[in-house]
């Protein structure tokens, strides 16, 4: 039998058909976690099924065992520790709690994915500190800017607007995997599986966003709805907005 993550939430259990047929409805997609007994770790439906058939997991698990996310060797229940749907032995448990301080990618199973509320917080606030510093640069360096309001000089004003905006936003999401807007709420970018996105991405992104913005907001809203709380932007670049642990 089957269990698999939706809303955050642990579901099932289900059968092999079962788990076949809600893939085939989109009930599961391809990075829908799941799990089954006698399987180590909490996986992706896609890398379960890839080759049409469950694997079949080297760690063996005996009635009231589970086993170990770090180390992968079977315990009692009773002998390990609880971290969302991870299971964490004794003696892996220092080694686990230093990877959650250094922010290291753990199992896609830990992710607490952003409410659509914390991600519209930290947009409002990058949206006033992107603001306040290019008027102060048009101030400074254009400040005719703000009297001539020829096309030329619009057009100026507005390609010097979304440089600005892809060099905010990739500098910080490349080197922090935040924005100070993120930060301030306690949100991050990455990768589905936790860890840090590139550089690559980080500039990318703010590109992808716009194609979110001119859907006339749709692909934003469709963080409120998305599982994963993806917005159409996070589905072009694969990333995920998840909370810090």
């Amino acid at each position: 039998m089957w269990f698999y993550v939706e809303s955050q939430q642990q579901r099932g259990p289900v059968s092999d058909e079962d788990i076949q047929r809600m893939h085939s409805q989109g009930v599961i997609q391809p990075d829908t976690l799941i799990w089954r007994e006698g399987q180590a770790n909490w996986l992706p439906f896609r890398s379960v099924f890839a080759a049409g058939t469950p694997p079949i997991s080297p760690t063996v698990l005996n009635p009231g065992q589970v086993a170990c996310s770090q180390c992968g060797r079977a315990f009692p229940e009773s002998d390990v520790i609880r971290y969302g749907n991870v299971a964490v032995c004794a003696e892996c448990k220092p080694l686990f709690v230093q990877k959650l301080k250094e922010g290291v990618a753990l199992d896609a199973s830990v992710l607490q994915y952003a409410s659509f509320g914390r991600r519209f917080g930290a947009k409002f606030l990058d949206g006033i500190i992107q603001q306040v510093v290019q008027l102060a640069i048009r101030a400074i360096f254009f400040p005719t800017s703000f009297t001539d309001q020829s096309v030329p000089t619009l057009l100026v004003t507005s390609v010097a607007g979304l440089v600005f905006t892809i060099l905010y936003e990739g500098s910080f999401l490349g080197r922090f995997a935040a924005t100070p807007g993120k930060m301030a709420v306690g949100i991050r970018v990455v990768r589905p599986d936790g860890s840090r996105i590139s550089y690559l991405t980080a500039f990318l992104r703010p590109l992808a966003e716009i194609v979110s913005g001119l859907t006339l907001g749709v692909g934003y809203l469709m963080a409120a709805w998305d599982p994963q709380g993806r917005s159409l932007h996070d589905r072009i670049c694969n990333t995920r907005v998840v909370r810090k642990l």
